[in-house]
């Protein structure tokens, strides 16, 4: 059954659609297919030469000649085309959205391996090869360059058009021209996977092929560039592919025709343009680029005088690799830091106690609500700023967090000070089982998704089906706890995003393809209350409740585990209606599930 697209969809949609369709027609049948490519580019220009319009190729032809060098010499960049309106549409189409976590430096030169290779490399041409994303306002002084096969620099007309986004040939030759370039301000980006990786490009899917592709590591090296990663998040999900698992005939054929030609032909699809169904056409799916901040500081030290400090370092990481999923590393003199209590004062922050804790025992606590940003959380279990050890005496504090941080070097390393430690059953285990007792262990519950329904006098939980923090708690034997801050959701603002509306489903679908969600807040300024990403000066106050008991119970049932869970949930109601009325909360104002 073809799913027809609407009649009124509106005139912004269709010029998405009108553009993305272009490039789909310029990058899949002109570069992605050679007889294609040449029945259009070298036919048209041969042809030429047999009509009254033979002079076009004569001197495209004289042109080509004395600019024949020119992709290996850095290329041709038209600022007039890569700012051009219709790459905004194409932006759009998706939408794609360029995420910069650090400064770069335009007295220096930057390589940056691009992941993943997606079946068209959507993301890498539009973030780099446009400015549709906004990349020299992100990064001033930084001229970016996206590697491309050599194939498609020997295409007459194709050849100019790709030159004019800053695409250059993927060799050597090219890489030095642009990285020994003095005065710096060069960023030289390679879809380090290439045609390969395309093969295993699927929605749900992150295979890199990474291991043995060394060649970027020794030009960076050569050049003393800065070795930057960048990922695009949802990259593979804008196209299915044909099953060609390894072992397929079809797999088999491709990976011969790569070896032959050194291209891959992917056999994909998407939808149509006045229809859903099927087609060449890219899903509306997000694409989110990210640049990696800690990554660069740590590989950029390498190529200065202070490399030691990277190689010591390096040493380090290496030997305390595991320790986030082995209780963390609480530093109690870090944990003490004034910083941590005038960070209380300003809101202010307050624990309150309503049971005594056993050190003999070990705890699972979930932390309600998520918030914007959890830093309540933070405050209350990772530092002392609340004055949790001297409420509590005995009890060892650790609040998960979301494993992908505790691969970011110097990060890592700040986050396990307070006893953050990785969100997994190994983590779990080791904290409730190995580490003997007078541990509690702190799982914001609500996650990411819950950060989208934060705002002020709203009280929406997402619980009904988080049960897994219920199933640990009973593997374990770990008394459970519910903790609650009021005021949670009131230090900042956040645009309408209600269930229904666009952004909501934009972020939705960014949460679902990333695993985080992006919440359009704000609060107040620094100097002025008017706006900004300041949190509102309002107090916030955390209730620890006492302990539900809990039977260790190494295989529990799904009727085990429903029964502790709506324990739990009544017990998490009964402490927001006996401390509501104490903050402020009108009394008809209730908890809602979901």
């Amino acid at each position: 059954m073809v799913k027809f697209a609407p009649l009124s969809v509106p005139w912004e949609r269709r010029l998405q659609t009108f553009v993305v369709l272009q490039w789909i027609f310029s990058f899949v049948v002109l570069a992605h297919t050679l007889t294609q490519e040449a029945q259009i580019c070298i036919a048209v220009f041969i042809g030429l030469l047999f009509t009254r319009f033979w002079i076009f190729s004569v001197l495209y032809a004289v042109w080509w000649y004395l600019d024949l060098s020119k992709p290996w010499r850095g290329g041709r960049r038209s600022e007039a085309l890569r700012r051009c309106v219709i790459w905004r549409y194409m932006k759009d189409y998706f939408p794609i959205s360029l995420v910069k976590t650090a400064h770069l430096d335009p007295s220096r030169n930057y390589l940056a391996g691009f992941h993943p290779h997606g079946v068209l490399a959507t993301g890498a041409f539009t973030n780099l090869c446009t400015e549709s994303t906004g990349f020299s306002s992100l990064f001033p002084g930084i001229r970016p360059h996206l590697m491309m096969l050599n194939l498609w620099f020997w295409t007459p007309f194709f050849r100019d058009y790709i030159m004019s986004g800053g695409l250059v040939p993927v060799d050597k030759e090219s890489a030095a021209h642009i990285l020994s370039r003095e005065g710096g301000g060069n960023l030289m980006a390679i879809i380090v996977g290439g045609v390969q990786e395309a093969l295993d490009s699927r929605p749900g899917g992150y295979k890199l092929v990474l291991r043995n592709r060394k060649g970027f590591i020794r030009l960076a090296l050569m050049h003393g560039a800065a070795l930057v990663p960048i990922f695009s998040f949802g990259e593979n999900d804008i196209f299915k592919q044909v099953e060609n698992s390894p072992g397929s005939w079809v797999r088999w054929f491709q990976d011969r025709l790569q070896k032959i030609v050194r291209v891959s032909i992917p056999l994909f699809y998407g939808r149509g343009v006045f229809q859903y169904s099927f087609g060449l056409m890219p899903y509306r799916r997000p694409i989110t680029t990210v640049a990696l901040l800690c990554h660069v500081v740590f590989i950029g030290l390498l190529f200065t005088r202070f490399w030691i400090i990277s190689i010591l370092y390096a040493v380090w990481w290496y030997l305390d690799r595991a320790k986030p999923w082995q209780g963390s590393r609480h530093i109690d003199v870090l944990r003490r830091w004034a910083v941590w209590k005038h960070m209380k004062d300003y809101f202010p922050i307050s624990l309150v106690k309503t049971a005594e804790l056993d050190p003999s025992r070990n705890y699972l606590t979930g932390y309600h609500p998520h918030g914007i940003a959890a830093v309540r959380a933070f405050t209350n279990l990772c530092t002392d700023g609340t004055g949790f050890p001297s409420l509590f005496p005995g009890i060892c504090s650790h609040l998960m967090m979301l494993n992908l941080w505790f691969w970011a070097p110097v990060f890592r390393d700040y986050i396990t000070i307070g006893g953050m430690v990785a969100a997994d059953k190994e983590s779990v285990s080791h904290i409730l089982s190995r580490e003997g007792v007078g541990n509690l262990l702190a799982i914001i519950v609500g996650g990411v998704q819950e950060a989208l329904d934060a705002r002020s006098g709203g009280y929406k939980l997402e619980l009904l089906n988080r049960k897994g923090f219920i199933r640990l708690a009973l593997m374990h034997g770990a008394a459970l706890m519910p903790i609650f801050s009021f005021g949670e959701n009131d230090i900042y603002e956040q645009v309408e995003n209600s269930p229904g509306t666009w952004l909501r489903w934009f972020q939705d679908g960014l949460q679902k393809v990333t695993g985080g969600s992006m919440p359009l807040f704000y609060g107040r300024g620094v100097f002025q209350y008017s706006f900004g990403l300041m949190p509102y000066h309002r107090p916030v106050t955390t209730v620890v409740e006492k302990p539900i008991e809990v039977q260790k119970t190494p295989h529990p049932s799904q009727e085990e585990v429903d029964r502790l869970h709506q324990r739990y949930m009544k017990e998490l109601e009964n402490l927001f209606e006996a401390h509501k009325l104490k903050y402020n909360i009108p009394r008809d104002q209730h908890l809602e599930f979901y």
